[in-house]
């Protein structure tokens, strides 16, 4: 297959003109006169007042204009202030507030000493009340009034964080603070959309905001047992205006565009004092504006990956788990369905959900119901190399395929409080669907000469109905001793898969007579499989108090899954089915792990330090069923016992740094598909079976990162190390035959490794106005693989640079950009001559302008370069999507919208990377150019300015 490279005049035109554009739009912000406001902060007794909070404000209406920190000698310099009157204000922490009205005209200002005068205890409370300081600082807490931060009318939630010192919204919407990511968002207190940052602020209006305040994330373990841990995540809670803790709010928009492109998408919420109403519905064929992650999240509000409902205890304060677990069996998980990619292709899709949650003074309750029905049709063109030892080959394959997926999900949670120590929780989820897929494809494979060597045409169709049903029963008490506490949980999980295929292929192959055929192999096959798994979960923590700074934990884990498996395989012979002995198998087994650790953890002034050791007994047992000749029964009972080493240590210091280190150790047990010992031909040129004495990986992890955000300048800096090795690593092994049909088999090697390190460095030119963010990277990893008897290793080393800029001047004017650069080098040991570079150029820009009569203009271009040196790869995609829209009806509640998307009709779907032993290019088509003609009514009035965190309009 041969990609060709295209005319790379558009990008550059683009380029240009975006350029151009925007420095005629800043050209009068650029070149304006500034001053600079300085002094030294001191109190009545000379000392200085390091790190006091400095304000420039609005006189007329207090709003914040410039905010900066003195430094650890108490001076400070505002920089870059024009020409105008402020109120300069000065807070610290225990003295009353400095102000004094500055008029700035043509000459810096210098303040010398300014003096702060202490406050009496008594007078403390009322004055911080009286002071309405635009943002306040205690402890770990930064505070924001939002009245004092002014925003268009009409304007969200994320349109206010922009405007708030050292808060930064990311291109995605992600949020960070002091250089850390945001990952949690309450209301009120509560969780809103299962905390989920993006829906809270996409959702919630500026003008409802009280006041913003952001601080560390505390997990929920440490809520029960009163110990801290490093966070490197933050977390955010939205305290409301009064007269807006009740009512209702949402939106609905449709389009009809080119193509027979459609859309329609509708959301509404609803939530007081004791309840939430969440409803969210779409219907689309662009495949742009379905139900994301962020909306399924939506749906299950406060269930959906409840930080509260971990019921897998142990070694748990940093996020670090004993056991992490690879299913392996996407075709029996309707939420992997959920979330498969539809980028590429055609899509249809309809989704619809109902969340509602109620809330009294002990009793919490959340319930949702979900339902989603997808449907794509893909066209893909695959080259596959296939880097052996001592010879290569390589597969064309074309192949349709249509994918349907439709399923329900419901689920309650309740949270019970039993008293002011003990709390419970139960919960219990269910999904039911079925997935439906056939495909259609040609799959060629030609040798080291290019000689084709055997082409198979298969068409298959196969239909799952899937069940999962999971409950969970959580019970946690604290004593009234400080830091004494238990937890005791318990969980219950059914899995049902009822598979139905079908199978038709003809298989040539060709010989030293090549074109003519050599021999034919011929498939007609229906096979039906049968999987029940169940899983029962318990696991008990306890925390003992040592002293004031050291405390012990004790945790034990047990685990049960069983698994019964049958399939039946039948051979299509003139309309009669005949059973097929040899691909029929059955099993049932059973994975059982117990494990009883403890730690010791010492926590005091920001030091935090954790050594602890599990024992770990695993059990892998079963039978395995042949039906060739005689029922041949196959046992395996496999024993495992292994130490399982954890330690942590974090230190946050002063001037907000931190630094931390982990190591651990993980451990996954073979999947179900890796222990079973059956002959999987549904592709006759790739074979697969299983390996029943397969042992479980153990992965040893280690971990460094450190930290450091300067709150004066809003200058973070952070860099990363991390190492893993694996014991038992499980890894393929191929045979590969005269005609390079491969059978692969998973078997276990010790030696695989990672190394990783990052760096990233961000500093605003002008705080909240132009920022810029870089990041860089260095990975290498080692692995291992079998071809044809014989070990080979392979090496990669892979490095990434990348640029972000933000610019955003004014209200109605924003640019972003981005680039990125990756590059990659992978080496094999036996045969060097198959080394191979790829790299992947990235860029991204957003230009958005609002002209006068609330009259809009957004533009978006994308520009990806793939290339491989090896086999001369070479393809470059722009894509440029435009739209110009207008705001209007009462309060700003309509917006009619027409779009251009693939303006450049370029669109495909492209990807390139390398494995142990093949080097992998796709091209998928794409639904192209398209126009839209939308239209969105707003229950409580739209934004008048555009979104500033270069989401776009262009992802739903």
């Amino acid at each position: 297959m041969k990609l060709l490279v295209r005319n790379q005049k558009p990008f550059a035109y683009i380029y240009k003109y975006s350029l151009l554009f925007f420095l005629f739009i800043c050209v009068d912000v650029s070149f304006g006169q500034s001053y600079s406001i300085q002094g030294h902060i001191i109190d009545s007794t000379n000392q200085n007042l390091s790190l006091a909070s400095v304000l420039l404000l609005d006189p007329q209406d207090s709003s914040l204009i410039e905010f900066t920190r003195a430094d650890d000698k108490g001076f400070f310099n505002l920089k870059k202030i024009a020409p105008r009157s402020y109120l300069l204000k000065i807070t610290y922490v225990g003295y009353l507030p400095y102000e004094k009205k500055i008029l700035i005209q043509d000459a810096n200002i210098n303040l010398d000493r300014i003096i702060l005068k202490p406050i009496s205890k008594e007078l403390f409370e009322v004055v911080i009340r009286a002071a309405k300081a635009p943002m306040s600082i205690r402890g770990d807490t930064i505070e924001y009034d939002a009245s004092t931060f002014k925003v268009p009318t009409g304007s969200t939630l994320e349109d206010l964080l922009r405007k708030l010192p050292g808060i930064e919204v990311g291109q995605d919407g992600a949020l960070t603070s002091e250089g850390k990511n945001i990952t949690k968002v309450t209301v009120e207190g509560k969780r809103f959309f299962d905390g989920d940052p993006k829906s809270a602020t996409k959702n919630l209006p500026a003008e409802g905001i009280s006041k913003v305040q952001v601080f560390n994330n505390v997990t929920e373990e440490e809520k029960l047992t009163g110990l801290k841990s490093n966070s490197n995540e933050k977390a955010m809670n939205i305290a409301l205006k009064d007269e807006f803790k009740k009512g209702g709010f949402g939106k609905i928009s449709g389009g009809l565009g080119t193509e027979s492109t459609a859309e329609l998408k509708g959301n509404y919420n609803k939530f007081d004092s004791k309840t939430q109403l969440a409803i969210v519905a779409s219907g689309t064929n662009t495949g742009r504006n379905g139900l994301s992650w962020n909306d399924y999240q939506d749906f299950k509000g406060s269930n959906s990956f409840n930080w509260d409902d971990n019921d897998d205890f142990g070694f748990g304060s940093n996020g670090m788990r004993y056991y992490y677990s690879n299913s392996g069996d996407d075709e029996d998980n309707l939420e992997t369905n959920f979330f498969s990619n539809y980028d590429n292709g055609f899509p249809k899709k309809i989704s619809s959900g109902l969340n509602y949650n109620y809330e009294k003074k002990k009793t919490k309750i959340s319930s949702m119901y979900f339902y989603n029905n997808n449907q794509l049709l893909s066209e893909v063109y695959r080259n596959v190399q296939f880097l052996y030892p001592m010879d290569s080959y390589n597969t064309l394959d074309t192949s349709v395929n249509e994918n349907k997926k439709a399923y329900h999900t419901a689920e309650i949670r309740i949270e019970q409080e039993i008293d002011s120590l003990q709390k419970i929780i139960i919960k219990s989820t269910i999904n039911t669907g079925q997935v439906k897929n056939e495909l259609d494809g040609l799959y060629q494979n030609f040798n080291v000469d290019h000689l084709l060597s055997n082409d198979l045409d298969l068409n298959s169709d196969y239909t799952n109905k899937i069940t999962t049903w999971q409950n969970t029963l959580i019970f946690r008490k604290k004593f009234r001793k400080a830091g004494r506490s238990f937890a005791l949980s318990g969980a219950y999980i059914l899995n049902t898969s009822n598979r139905n295929a079908n199978q038709i292929s003809v298989n040539n192959f060709y010989g030293i007579l090549f074109p003519l055929v050599d021999s034919t192999a011929l498939l007609n096959q229906n096979n039906s499989t049968k999987n029940i798994k169940n899983q029962f979960k318990a696991s008990a923590l306890y925390t003992e108090p040592l002293s004031k700074r050291f405390y012990s934990q004790t945790f034990y884990n047990f685990s049960q899954r069983n698994a019964d498996y049958t399939r039946s395989v039948f051979d299509i012979e003139n309309g009669n089915s005949n059973y097929n002995d040899y691909y029929s198998k059955a099993y049932d087994n059973k994975v059982l792990l117990n494990r009883l650790g403890t730690s010791i953890k010492y926590s005091f002034q920001g030091l935090n330090m954790s050594l602890g050791c599990a024992i770990q007994n695993y059990n892998l047992s079963g039978n395995y069923t042949t039906f060739v000749n005689e029922d041949t029964t196959y046992i395996i009972d496999n024993k495992f016992i292994s130490l399982i080493p954890n330690f942590s240590f974090g230190k946050d210091m002063k001037g907000n740094k931190s630094i931390n280190f982990s190591y651990t150790v993980n451990t996954r047990e073979p999947t179900s598909n890796e222990l079973l010992n059956v002959i999987d031909n549904s592709n006759p040129t790739s074979i697969r079976i299983g390996n029943p004495d397969l042992l479980p990986e153990n992965r040893h992890d280690i971990n460094i990162n450190y930290r450091k955000f300067n709150p004066g300048t809003f200058i973070n800096f952070y860099g990363g190390l991390s190492y893993n090795y694996v014991d038992n690593a499980i890894i393929q092994s191929r045979t590969i035959d005269d005609y390079y049909i491969s059978t692969s088999m998973p078997i276990n090697h010790s030696g695989a490794q990672r190394f990783n390190g990052n760096l990233g460095y961000g500093f605003p030119i002008v705080k909240n106005k132009f920022t810029i963010n870089m990041s860089g990277s260095y990975n290498y990893s080692k692995s291992f693989a079998v071809i044809n008897t014989l070990l080979d290793h392979t090496n990669t080393n892979s490095g990434n640079g990348s640029l972000r800029i933000n610019v955003t001047p004014e209200d109605r004017f924003s640019w972003f950009l981005n680039g990125s650069l990756n590059k990659s080098y992978t080496t094999y040991e036996i045969n060097e001559s198959q080394n191979q570079k790829l790299q992947t150029v990235t860029f991204g820009s957003e230009l958005n302008y609002k002209f006068i009569w609330n009259l809009f203009f957004n533009s978006s271009f994308t520009y990806n370069h793939y290339q491989n040196s090896y086999n001369d790869f070479n393809s470059n995609i722009p894509i440029l999507n435009l739209s110009i829209y207008k705001i209007f009806l009462k309060n700003n509640k309509g917006e009619l919208r027409i779009s251009a998307y693939d303006l450049l009709d370029r669109s495909k779907g492209i990807s390139q990377y390398a494995t142990t032993n093949s080097i992998v290019q796709t091209e998928t088509i794409n639904l192209s150019r398209y126009f839209l003609l939308s239209f969105t009514y707003n229950m409580r009035g739209i934004k008048t300015n555009f979104a500033k965190n270069n989401r776009g309009y262009y992802g739903g």
